[in-house]
């Protein structure tokens, strides 16, 4: 009997050990799990191609719109392309909130990176605030540089948004494609899009 005694005392704090390690496995992991949508959410967004001829080693810039329809902040963590075709380079990308963009309307698709008028107020994606919106001028706008090295059609079908609240991370997609045609005297704005 002392025999089998001593052996539940030794099997009591393998057991204990065991059940810990379960706990620091699902505490850890817990941050990490991403879910789809979420108040930057574009699940009703139209599609959207922006196509521009541009040679290569020039910059342009294109732009896609967020809001934020929770009542509480988002942060970026950072954006990344579906389908991005090799020989575009990417460059920031940027945000600006919409209230601070002094303009002619926001930006669509344009020749340059960073556009000029955007210069002062565009900052680095990873940590912007996106706010609740109450109004136009809550909008974030996204402006994704990007370059051709090469001749060709280059691009990519859809932007995925990093972001989190709090500590809940998502991940939501925009379905505003970029169509590059380098070298632009060999397309015209037509035959590129």
């Amino acid at each position: 009997m002392a025999d089998r005694g001593t052996r539940l005392w030794w099997l009591l704090p393998a057991i204990a050990a065991t059940i810990a390690a379960v706990l620091v496995v699902i505490v850890s992991t817990r941050d990490r799990v991403v879910s789809r949508g979420g108040p930057l959410g574009c699940e009703q967004c139209d599609s959207v191609l922006n196509g521009i001829p541009v040679d290569p080693d020039a910059s342009g810039t294109t732009g896609t719109i967020l809001e934020n329809h929770g009542n509480t902040v988002a942060v970026l963590d950072g954006v990344s392309f579906e389908h991005r075709s090799r020989g575009l380079a990417i460059l920031g990308p940027l945000a600006l909130r919409a209230g601070d963009y002094v303009g002619p309307g926001l930006i669509g698709i344009v020749l340059g990176y960073p556009p000029p008028r955007t210069r002062a107020v565009a900052k680095p994606v990873a940590g912007f605030p996106v706010r609740p919106s109450r109004s136009a001028n809550d909008a974030v706008e996204l402006l994704v540089g990007f370059r051709p090295l090469r001749a060709g059609r280059l691009g990519y079908d859809a932007v995925w948004v990093h972001y989190h609240v709090g500590g809940k991370k998502y991940l939501t997609r925009y379905p505003t494609a970029l169509l590059v045609c380098a070298p632009a005297a060999s397309y015209s704005s037509r035959r590129c899009s």
